[in-house]
């Protein structure tokens, strides 16, 4: 799902338009650093310097090619004669990509940079799940650039497939509805999506139950709650050969339930 961007210029408002013409606009001086820009007609306006990688250090507008230069690994040829175990050079760029992606963002505690989240639903995956595909994995470490980032569709597409863009696409709200339309849209979406989403979910998921320490009791509580929907909605048809994932994932949502009933 390609982003909607508006843009206002002496009060009058223009869009939708692509991440990409809103790189161009920047670039071409149209859009500044001090430019109020929205994703979706119901977003909420900022000032275009607090979009991702859109300008740099010194507030001129990044080119499409240069950006998207910045987000591949330079090195990829070293990688040819890895082992087949070894990740895939597309899932290591994957981890660039996101990281670059996610530069100057944290987790809610304010600390952690942001990169750490996607890097830790991949190694769940890997680790916990069991996954080895690539696309899934590749797919994983991207799954937050479209909803929190100034990428879209067309530029994950065009670096990883268009099969790993749906899969991103798959894990992204659509931030142009209200909270609870939004909220509704993603789950059908994630129901609707093929296994290969749901598991990348599901280590979302986990991360986010881990990651739910250091928060407010009310908003751990809201994690574990929408973390119990998407298991009791996935358990409904998930396939037998991935039942580990989900149990682990329950049994990670008990542990923090007991947690907080015990502290309370």
């Amino acid at each position: 799902m390609a982003k909607d961007f508006y843009y206002q210029v002496m009060g009058d408002v223009f869009g939708p338009i692509s991440g990409v013409v809103l790189r161009e606009k920047a670039v071409a001086g149209d859009v500044t650093t001090e430019t109020l820009v929205r994703v979706g007609e119901q977003g909420e306006w900022v000032h275009a310097r607090r979009l991702s990688n859109l300008f740099d250090e010194n507030g001129r507008g990044i080119p499409h090619q240069e950006f998207m230069q910045t987000l591949m690994l330079s090195s990829a040829m070293a990688f040819r004669e890895m082992p087949s175990a070894a990740p895939s050079v597309d899932v290591l760029n994957a981890i660039s990509f996101a990281a670059k992606a996610h530069e100057g963002q944290h987790r809610a505690n304010g600390t952690t940079p942001y990169a750490a989240h996607p890097m830790r639903v991949v190694t769940i995956l890997m680790l916990g799940f069991g996954v080895d595909d690539a696309n899934t994995l590749t797919a994983a470490a991207l799954h937050d650039v479209i909803e929190d980032t100034g990428i879209d569709f067309d530029e994950v597409a065009s670096a990883f497939g268009r099969k790993v863009a749906s899969y991103v696409a798959a894990l992204t709200k659509d931030a142009r509805l209200v909270e609870e339309e939004r909220e509704a849209a993603y789950l059908k979406q994630l129901l609707a999506a093929p296994v290969e989403v749901k598991l990348c979910k599901l280590a979302d998921v986990y991360d986010n139950l881990l990651d739910s320490d250091g928060m407010t009791k009310k908003r751990q509580m809201r994690t574990v709650r929408k973390a119990d929907e998407i298991v009791a909605r996935f358990a409904e048809d998930f396939p037998e050969n991935w039942q580990h994932a989900l149990n682990l994932v329950r049994d990670l949502i008990q542990k923090t339930s007991g947690g907080l009933i015990h502290h309370e």
